[in-house]
């Protein structure tokens, strides 16, 4: 039985006390290297914390989004955040994840797919990290790179 996959097109915010995490990755092949970007936000839309990384290979979009899917949720398993959603722009990573069983109860998280609009930050970070030599983590503030977008779709 297959998981239907839900488009969003706004962001939403996580129920009360929960966490979302949005991810993206970037592709650079002149320099065979993937960006991944990272934002937590809280269930007020409030930025908790952000990860830019690249990471050096040749990859398919796909793995290039399942390596950065895969790093995220690393990533916050490590900082002990939990996460109760993650969501993605990457359409057949998603449904790969929603047609698992097992992806819910390994993860704990539920995957859901948005348009890229409503993804910007992510994108941002991604296309920012192909730039780094390592990766850059914010914490409780928000990270230069995409101050733009966090101030023109900041929550009021």
């Amino acid at each position: 039985m297959h998981s239907p996959v839900v488009k969003h097109e706004h962001k939403k915010s996580p129920t009360v006390g929960n966490f979302k995490l949005n991810v993206d990755a970037a592709l650079n092949s002149s320099t065979n290297s993937i960006g991944v970007g990272e934002i937590l936000r809280d269930c007020k839309g409030r930025v908790l914390a952000t990860l830019s990384k690249k990471i050096v290979g040749n990859y398919t979009p796909q793995i290039a989004e399942t390596k950065a899917l895969a790093l995220s949720l690393l990533w916050a398993h490590d900082f002990g955040l939990t996460l109760h959603e993650v969501e993605s722009d990457a359409l057949a990573v998603v449904q790969s994840l929603r047609n698992t069983r097992q992806s819910q109860l390994i993860f704990g998280v539920v995957a859901n797919y948005v348009y890229r609009s409503a993804n910007m930050e992510a994108h941002g970070l991604a296309k920012h990290a192909l730039r780094l030599d390592d990766e850059c983590i914010w914490m409780e503030n928000d990270p230069p790179p995409i101050m733009s977008v966090l101030i023109l779709d900041s929550p009021n």
